[in-house]
């Protein structure tokens, strides 16, 4: 249902199913299992894999499946007033974009650490969308994108179309993947509205 999906460096495809989202499903080329896993949160489920490791956001916490079949529903926990929005993994580890309130997170992860890599980066407006550009990732927020190693944040621009009011870019519908790169060029998903 769009929950959350991913295809793996082995040839698994991974997918968020059940009524509510609360169930891993894994096809592996002959075999669908809707019920691989379950403790996922019932929400959206962005995933990536990074190394040997499949990372599900599940609300609050990252989920780990690790390389010997072992699964962990809360491998990292975020406080529980905050929600995973997008997750990307990259050349420096993994980058967890999470919202609290208005207001967004980057969050920079090893995969093994209790806590983050580096203390967590403030954004404007909260995160739609991350996604690797390169050394770098893209981050997608309500109020501007910026480009980041997870160490230091640089805006590439504010809200495009109309810069002078306090419009920002959709979060109504929130979803996994609002961004690519592809090459050189950055392509948005954005929802149209109409005028008031």
């Amino acid at each position: 249902n769009g929950a959350g999906l991913m295809g793996d460096q082995y040839g698994n495809l991974f997918y968020a199913c059940g009524s509510t989202n609360t169930q891993l499903g894994k096809y592996d080329g002959t075999t669908w299992n809707d019920t691989f896993q379950t403790g996922l949160n019932a929400t959206q489920h962005p995933m990536d894999w990074y190394e040997d490791l499949i990372l599900i956001a599940n609300g609050s916490y990252v989920a780990c499946l690790f390389s010997g079949g072992s699964f962990n529903a809360q491998a990292f926990s975020l406080p529980s007033g905050m929600t995973i929005t997008s997750i990307r993994s990259g050349p420096t580890g993994i980058l967890i974009g999470a919202n609290l309130g208005y207001q967004g997170a980057i969050i920079l992860w090893d995969g093994n650490a209790l806590r983050a890599k580096t203390p967590w980066k403030w954004t404007k407006g909260q995160i739609l969308a991350i996604d690797k550009y390169g050394e770098n990732w893209i981050v997608k927020t309500q109020r501007e994108v910026i480009v980041t190693n997870g160490i230091t944040i640089k805006q590439l621009f504010g809200v495009f179309d109309d810069p002078l009011s306090f419009k920002g870019y959709d979060n109504s519908n929130v979803l996994p993947q609002q961004l690519t790169v592809i090459n050189n060029t950055l392509i948005f998903a954005i929802t149209s509205h109409s005028a008031i």
